[in-house]
């Protein structure tokens, strides 16, 4: 993985870990799009999949199922 997209992925991390704690606010689905994003890009598939199973089924909308289904056509049938 690109020291970029971990660098990118820590700092997401963290900042839910901040909403959560500090505004006692869940994260909705555009947060969890950007994160499955930046596991996709640093072809981290199956930490995406990990993510997208472990979400309240409420935030996952077409948006992260599109960027987890673009990862996988692109890097697990290859």
């Amino acid at each position: 993985m690109l020291r970029r997209t971990q660098s990118l992925l820590d700092l997401h991390q963290l900042g839910m870990k901040v909403i959560r704690r500090a505004y006692g606010l869940k994260p909705r689905a555009e947060a969890y799009c950007c994160l499955v994003d930046i596991l996709d890009c640093g072809k981290l598939v199956e930490e995406a999949i990990r993510v997208v199973n472990q979400m309240p089924p409420e935030e996952c909308d077409g948006a992260v199922l599109g960027d987890l289904l673009g990862a996988c056509k692109l890097y697990l049938l290859e």
